[in-house]
């Protein structure tokens, strides 16, 4: 092996060959030249001050994920609120910690989130031309005030405010679920978020931005992410996604709690005898004994129904003194349900 040069020794060598009192072989001066297209990638512009460690492979896997939490959440505070609420994600972006605070309004409802036992701490921020026509629907009103107001939530507005969040942070812990267990649980509340200082300025996070909308009252809702924080999930996020997949093979443990749950559920069955129409000067004129004529042959099936669907025919009967139907088969397609 032979002799390792030094700095001194290299910059000598390299000044030698520029001026010219070392020849290097035609071979040799052509080699880097003939390997330079073989690389195949041209140098890319990297902006040390706004890095972005998520692919875009990560983006969509992000998005595809929120996708279905933006549904979720506007079904659940359509429930609560007793009043049509609309979800709808708008963009997946990175940007800087600091580029996020400085793009909120103050005030605003800035919440802290922890999710155990990831590391650091998430970020939810409900904009007030959103957040207080929700509070005021939770609260019973018909039809919010048209202009919410411009201030900071009150001590008895907070609680209430926090109900909202509650429901959120439980869709986000279904949501994170099949990835990774988290335990979503708000610890602060901030009206002026450039008091709150949880990450570096320079501090790359992820950014989901929703659309929420109540009786012509629209805001946004962030979800802030911290790099640091969603770092030991992101290969486990790509994997679930499948980056658009669609389908994926469902777990015997999943498939196996979707049919116990299945199992407690409860349906009606009822079975029909005949269905007739009259007219209703003869349904006034019905009295005891009269006899109903119908289309139906006395020994035909009846058709048992589960929920308002025909799925059996039956032949009813009586069974240790009660009322009972034999099954005697499914209903075929040409099967009258009557």
């Amino acid at each position: 092996m032979g002799d390792i040069l030094d700095q001194n020794e290299v910059d000598a060598l390299l000044a030698a060959v520029e001026g010219g009192e070392i020849e290097l072989p035609v071979g040799e001066a052509a080699a880097p030249t003939a390997r330079a297209p073989r690389l195949g990638r041209a140098p890319s512009a990297y902006d040390f001050k706004r890095p972005e460690p998520l692919s875009k492979d990560h983006m969509r896997a992000l998005e595809v994920v929120h996708e279905v939490f933006a549904r979720n959440l506007g079904a659940v505070l359509s429930g609560r609120l007793r009043s049509i609420v609309e979800v709808r994600m708008q963009t997946v972006e990175q940007l800087t910690y600091s580029e996020f605070i400085l793009s909120l309004p103050n005030p605003t409802c800035f919440c802290i989130v922890a999710a155990e036992p990831l590391v650091g701490s998430l970020i939810l921020e409900l904009s007030p031309n959103i957040v207080f026509p929700l509070m005021e629907l939770l609260l019973g009103a018909s039809q919010p005030s048209p202009t919410p107001p411009d201030r900071a939530l009150t001590d008895l507005e907070v609680p209430i405010v926090r109900d909202i969040v509650a429901r959120a942070l439980e869709e986000m812990e279904k949501l994170w679920t099949p990835i990774q267990a988290l335990k979503f649980s708000l610890i602060g509340m901030e009206a002026n978020p450039q008091l709150v200082q949880l990450q570096a300025a320079n501090e790359p996070v992820a950014l989901i931005t929703f659309q929420v909308s109540a009786s012509d009252h629209h805001g946004r809702l962030n979800i802030c992410i911290p790099f640091v924080t969603m770092e030991p999930l992101v290969s486990r996020l790509a994997a679930h996604v499948g980056f658009g997949k669609e389908e994926r093979e469902i777990e015997p443990t999943q498939r196996k709690a979707v049919e116990v749950a299945l199992g407690r559920v409860t349906v009606e069955v009822r079975s029909v005898l005949v269905e007739s129409t009259i007219r209703i000067r003869e349904l006034m004129d019905l009295a005891v004994g009269d006899v109903l004529a119908t289309d139906r042959p006395s020994d035909a099936p009846s058709t048992l129904l589960v929920g308002d669907r025909p799925k059996f025919l039956v032949r009813p009967g009586i069974v240790r003194g009660h009322r009972a139907v034999q099954v005697l088969g499914p209903c075929g397609p040409n099967d009258p349900t009557n």
